[in-house]
């Protein structure tokens, strides 16, 4: 996948851990949609 259609993508998590938040930051850059679900999900993260 092309670094430049990132933008076009959505990027999900299944879980939303500290691997997850990290990865999320990383690509912020790049302007994707993202979506996570969580079964115990914390609210200072939304």
């Amino acid at each position: 996948m092309e670094v430049r259609k990132l933008k076009s993508r959505t990027i999900g998590f299944l879980g939303f851990g500290a691997i997850a938040r990290d990865v999320s930051e990383k690509l912020q850059g790049f302007h994707p949609r993202m979506t996570a679900y969580d079964k115990c999900p914390d609210k200072e993260a939304a």
